[in-house]
């Protein structure tokens, strides 16, 4: 879906990124211009929000199918009709998420879980803005507070979890064992985020 199509009246969302700040403003869409959606400008404290430096984020709550969101979105102010906007570009097609649950990211690394007792390599199976799961052969019990840790692209990622379901793999010997996180990791957010931009700019090429 083009960022275009979202029809006129319709509500978004704004999600401004920079390093572990995080806003979100909601609009709607006054105008179709070109390849572009004008809306109100944004405003914060009775002052016009600046997006310079941050990444941005569109969503669409469409109220028939999932919502979509855009990322890397180019906003800027201008005049259209003796009325000013904020407009909103997008240089790739939205693509359709998951808001029930919260969307969880395929890692698929080397990791390593710290426990009260002892600390163990494990592979990070996936994470979430909410949780992780990892693989390992050790016995863990539930309830246990952890650590769990691991690296993608010269990044180090930790989280502070409780391990809350295991799941046996009868064929391997191995467990998965599911966890929440105890607080909101802004990191992981930005990891997320990260690898759907990648995701998204591949279905794009």
């Amino acid at each position: 879906m083009r960022l275009n199509e979202v029809e006129v009246g319709k509500k978004i969302e704004i999600i401004l990124i920079l390093d572990d700040k995080r806003l979100e403003f909601e609009s709607v869409v006054q105008e179709i211009l070109d390849d572009s959606i004008l809306i109100e400008p944004i405003t914060k404290d009775e002052k016009t929000v600046g997006f310079k430096n941050y990444e941005v984020i569109v969503i669409y709550p469409s109220e028939e199918n999932k919502p979509y969101a855009w990322e890397g979105v180019e906003v800027k102010l201008v005049k259209y009709q003796e009325q000013i906007y904020h407009q909103l570009v997008a240089k790739s097609a939205g693509a359709p998420i998951n808001r029930r649950n919260a969307y969880r990211q395929y890692v698929g690394v080397e990791g390593l879980v710290v426990s009260p007792s002892s600390r163990y390599k494990v592979v990070i199976k996936n994470v979430s803005t909410t949780g992780c799961a990892f693989v390992t052969e050790e016995e863990l019990p539930l309830g246990e507070n952890v650590m769990v840790s691991f690296s993608s692209e010269e990044e180090n990622y930790t989280m502070r979890c409780v391990i809350v379901r295991r799941q046996d793999m009868e064929e391997s010997g191995k467990i998965v064992y599911g966890c929440r996180m105890h607080t909101v990791n802004r990191k992981i957010e930005q990891f997320i985020m990260k690898c759907q931009r990648k995701d998204m700019q591949r279905r794009n090429s």
